[in-house]
């Protein structure tokens, strides 16, 4: 997610620069036998070599998820983020925009035509987008596949969702309606109940 505070403080703890260059801290837990650490070491080695002499990500090797996530926590509540913050699952981002830490990247991503047409996928929109504001930028996905009872669902008048949007609005039509709810388990997205 893009961070910052207001225009009138000085840049967040993390970031330093020289007079040639800028030095970006990036934190991460996707590092060592982390199966994304060999693709996050190669983004960085072709961010650092492409803008070489004007900046430079210094990657802060934090051991775990959690306790990535439990720093990044304790730093939105300080008030203070590094630049770059991952946010993957762990409702980070909606921390960081209470806290008044993230910056509205709505306008610079619809500069860029094929970089706005990824957010015209649901999980896109779900993961990185709040109240038509574009704040965070995926960068990585995943198949999420599940597991259905044709019997069942043909019992209860409902058709297998083909969006995430309509997984959604299933999951929280059988939840709601007292007589399915043995046709659906509750659960969690990104960190949050679904339903």
């Amino acid at each position: 997610m893009g961070c910052g505070g207001t225009s009138d403080e000085a840049p967040n703890d993390g970031s330093g620069s020289s007079e040639d260059e800028i030095v970006i801290n990036y934190p991460t837990f996707q590092i060592g036998t982390n199966t994304a650490a060999p693709v996050v070491e190669e983004l960085v080695s072709r961010f650092n070599e492409e803008y070489a002499g004007q900046y430079r990500i210094e990657v802060e090797e934090i051991p775990g998820d959690a306790n990535y996530a439990d720093r990044i926590q304790v730093q939105i509540s300080s008030g203070k983020l590094p630049p770059v913050v991952y946010g993957g699952g762990y409702s980070l981002l909606d921390l960081a925009l209470e806290a008044d830490l993230v910056v509205d990247l709505t306008d610079v991503v619809n500069e860029d035509p094929e970089w706005a047409s990824m957010y015209e996928n649901d999980a896109w929109q779900a993961a990185n987008c709040r109240d038509g504001k574009i704040y965070a930028s995926s960068n990585e996905g995943q198949l999420i596949g599940y597991f259905y009872n044709k019997e069942l669902f043909d019992q209860a008048g409902i058709q297998p969702a083909t969006t995430w949007n309509e997984f959604l609005t299933t999951a929280t039509n059988c939840w709601l309606q007292a007589s399915l709810h043995w046709l659906w388990t509750p659960l969690t997205v990104l960190g949050s109940p679904c339903c």
